[in-house]
């Protein structure tokens, strides 16, 4: 089981969790009001080195690695990859890793390159879009 800093994070049951930071936004919709658990990382959980900005994690299971970024999509990649090494479970859990990014196109062959990198070493599922980001939870 890992140990999140309490000061680090809030539960919630809130039906619409927003993420924001520079215009970008990443909104959790959580229509069943599950008990959500925000996690920010950048900062607070840890404090040095690579890390991105949140984690999201629900009922399910389910992981939400976070980054909001401006244009530097290779260091967003880079930030994700490095938080999941540190602060994902164990296996069996499903994974996602999201970018919120100000550069268009948001979906170049960097991000196909490191989609599939994330699938098949870490197993975890690497989406990314411009501005704004809606994730339903179920």
């Amino acid at each position: 089981m890992r140990l999140f800093k309490p000061n680090c994070t809030l539960e919630t049951t809130d039906k619409i969790l927003v993420l924001e930071e520079n215009k970008r936004k990443c909104i959790f919709s959580n229509p069943e009001s599950q008990v959500l658990i925000k996690i920010i990382v950048d900062g607070c959980q840890i404090t040095e080195g690579t890390r991105c900005d949140f984690l999201v994690l629900d009922q399910q299971k389910n992981e939400y690695f976070v980054e909001l970024k401006g244009k530097d999509i290779p260091h967003a990649i880079e930030q994700l990859e490095a938080t999941i090494k540190q602060l994902s479970s164990s296996a069996g859990l499903q994974k996602t890793a999201i970018i919120v990014s100000s550069r268009h196109p948001s979906n170049d062959t960097s991000i196909q390159r490191a989609k599939v990198l994330f699938k098949k070493k870490y197993k975890v599922d690497l989406i990314s879009k411009n501005v704004k980001m809606e994730i339903q939870i179920k």
